[in-house]
């Protein structure tokens, strides 16, 4: 092992020779989309988030799968007995409708059992609150008020017409279709709105947040104008159109952790706000159509067109001591007479716990290293240059990473803005700064900057590597 370790520092010294930048990054993690591979070409209808994973439906007909991913980066891809066209995820469920009005419902978004099957037609979408499931389609609405176990047609009026998306907020129900909208404060009882002609939206999706319903669509679907409305009751909304932009706008979804709508349509459109009301266009790299957007794990995933996904740069920071993953900084000591982390978690600081992990010339390096949202225990061992580290993903299964030499200070960070720690050392005796990126460890990198021997490396708390 110490033989491959010496081999990795040499290489990097190579690199370090013909003097690497590192990448510069934007701050604002919806300026960055990033392209991930669903394994298929074909339309990808909805996407979901709930217990710790992305769940994907796609399918023309006759091409149906499901994707699942447990990050919105790598993704596994199960081929499916039917085509889906929307999935939701509540009270521990995900609840995926589509073709032949058909309804399943999975746990853990692999295995899935079928709970209803109509004559024709099909469901468009599913939406989940106050313990009910609501799916839509063509002039139908059905309600499962026992976990998506059994279903009934309950609504609405045949003068709906066809309804794609349904969400839930402020005691009520919004499903929103072709020309108009139905509402419910239960899911069973409905009553539909139709606009009128001076104002007529074809409306897609439909989300809340923050006590605002958002809903997304056009005009027409022939000579669209992007069109988003807004409404604090859902009965009375108000509209705003882009109407220099060629485009439909189909999925809308909300960021809880950070207050952000995000609404995405054809041709690679998204657009951003913190309110519903002032929107910014986002460049997503593409110009496939997106037809669905969720948020999860502190990021964004889109999907559409030719089986396209698109994920934004994570919101949330790893430069804070965060053990519990509740986004708040913990109270923490590490005690190097017995290596023990003692530890006062934020979200239950009644309970505080020790975890020993860690010898007495070891070097505390906490850190998010499987990106999980969650502080990740760790130790530098300068007597070897052993990186030790316990994730919280998978706590059972601990690992080791030689980098670094005896006289080097750890430095691990966020180096190229992927969400997870980055192990990497400062060498005092030249000014290196010697770089593995988590998203490309085979090709770390160094940087020249500092020397002195008064430098000290600037880290999120550099006094606790010195």
């Amino acid at each position: 092992m110490s033989n491959r370790k010496l081999f990795i520092i040499s290489s990097i010294l190579f690199f370090a020779s013909i003097s690497l930048t590192p990448q510069i990054l934007n701050a604002d993690p919806l300026d960055n989309w990033h392209f991930r591979d669903s394994q298929t070409t074909h339309r990808i209808n909805s996407v979901t988030y709930g217990n710790g994973l992305f769940v994907a439906v796609s399918g023309d007909v006759g091409t149906p799968a499901i994707h699942t991913s447990p990050d919105g980066t790598i993704w596994t891809k199960k081929d499916f007995s039917n085509v889906l066209y929307g999935v939701a995820y509540g009270n521990g469920i995900f609840v995926a409708v589509g073709y032949g009005r058909k309804i399943y419902t999975s746990i853990d978004g692999v295995t899935w059992e079928e709970r209803y099957s109509g004559s024709g037609s099909w469901l468009n979408g599913v939406g989940y609150g106050n313990n009910i499931f609501v799916a839509g389609g063509w002039n139908d609405l059905f309600t499962s008020l026992d976990n998506g176990m059994t279903w009934n047609k309950t609504g609405p009026p045949s003068e709906s017409g066809e309804l794609f998306g349904v969400a839930y907020g402020n005691g009520l129900f919004v499903a929103v279709g072709k020309s108009g909208y139905a509402t419910s404060p239960d899911g069973i009882n409905w009553e539909v709105k139709l606009f009128g002609s001076w104002n007529s939206s074809n409306l897609y999706g439909v989300t809340y947040g923050n006590g605002t319903f958002v809903a997304v669509g056009s005009n027409t679907d022939d000579f669209p104008d992007g069109r988003i409305l807004t409404s604090h009751d859902g009965i009375n909304w108000q509209i705003k159109s882009f109407f220099n932009d060629n485009f439909i706008l189909y999925g809308v979804t909300y960021d809880y952790d950070n207050d952000t709508f995000v609404a995405v349509g054809t041709g690679g459109t998204i657009y951003t706000s913190p309110d519903g009301l002032a929107w910014k266009k986002r460049n997503s790299n593409t110009l496939k159509d997106f037809k669905s957007i969720a948020y999860g794990n502190y990021t964004f995933v889109t999907v559409g067109q030719d089986g396209v996904i698109y994920q934004s740069d994570p919101f949330y920071t790893n430069d804070i001591v965060d053990f519990d993953g509740d986004r708040k900084t913990d109270i923490a000591v590490y005690r190097p007479s017995n290596g023990w982390w003692i530890i006062v978690p934020s979200s239950n600081p009644s309970a505080p716990y020790a975890v020993g992990w860690g010898a007495s010339s070891d070097k505390p390096v906490p850190g998010d290293y499987d990106r999980d949202g969650k502080t990740d225990i760790a130790v530098y061992r300068p007597s070897n240059g052993w990186w030790i580290i316990v994730p919280s993903s998978n706590p059972s299964t601990p690992y080791a990473v030689g980098w670094g030499a005896s006289s080097d200070i750890p430095v691990p960070g966020d180096y190229d803005g992927d969400g997870k720690t980055d192990i990497a050392v400062y060498r005092p005796s030249n000014g290196w700064w010697i770089v593995v990126p988590s998203s490309s460890p085979s090709a770390p990198y160094a940087v020249g900057w500092g020397g002195d021997a008064s430098d000290i490396p600037l880290t999120p708390n550099p006094a606790l590597y010195m």
